[in-house]
């Protein structure tokens, strides 16, 4: 049990650099060698911290060339789909996330219901725009029944939102989606920079293990500068 917890504590780091960029993808990890030396622990310890990101669909382990990065998606096994952003960059555009706001309201002005034994007193609301190529394109609110520390808030510059609910203890099972043609209001044009009045409105629901809701996302697109595609990997 020891030794289980000891390899997952490893790949856990492992993974966190790698979704910080501490290990870009096309990066090699360091070897085997400097790994135990680094966390102080055995070659067996090390290599099934390995396996573990192998089977995680992390990196790929080629004999003689060593351990190399090929994804950093916090999801590669929850979701075979590429993401929007990465459909985005691959057909040539800049995205950019800005983080416009992080504060706690209240139960009553969320805009749904989280179990109760999922709240410790106040919900948090995240507010981020996406640039495509340096205009807004997308406004996601995020709600999460859970006060974010001062180190997590800094986090949501560098990585998945996802990444902290992690760190803060929660783990996504799976999310629900649903899309809506909407109206935009003013405030959501002035926000988009646009005096267009049609747009996809997006709702998110992420739940654990055991169907508890730990996240709820609204989020607004702009379809005219680029519809929104799904991609799925076979």
């Amino acid at each position: 049990m020891e030794r289980k917890i000891l390899y997952q504590s490893v790949a856990e780091d492992l993974k966190k650099k790698i979704l910080n960029s501490t290990y870009a993808v096309g990066d090699f990890l360091p070897t085997e060698i400097e790994l135990e030396k680094i966390y102080d622990v055995s070659k067996i310890t090390v290599r099934n911290a390995i396996k573990m990101l192998v089977s995680e669909g992390y990196v790929t382990k080629q004999s003689g060339k060593g351990t190399t990065v090929i994804s950093n998606r916090l999801f590669n096994r929850l979701s075979k789909a590429e993401s929007f952003s990465s459909i985005l960059e691959n057909n040539g555009n800049d995205v950019k996330k800005k983080i416009v706001s992080i504060k706690e309201i209240s139960i009553d002005e969320c805009p749904t219901k989280f179990e109760l034994n999922q709240l410790t007193g106040c919900i948090t609301e995240v507010t981020k725009v996406y640039e495509l190529n340096s205009k807004p394109f997308i406004i996601f609110k995020h709600y999460l029944p859970f006060r974010l520390n001062e180190e997590s808030r800094e986090d949501l510059n560098n990585v998945s939102l996802y990444q902290v609910i992690k760190e803060m203890g929660e783990m996504v099972n799976r999310f629900d989606d649903d899309f809506y043609g909407c109206l935009l209001d003013e405030d959501q044009q002035k926000s988009l920079e646009t005096t267009d009045k049609v747009g996809i409105k997006r709702i998110r629901k992420s739940y654990d293990q055991v169907d508890n809701l730990v996240e709820y996302a609204e989020a607004i697109y702009l379809t005219n500068k680029f519809p929104y595609k799904i991609k799925y990997e076979i």
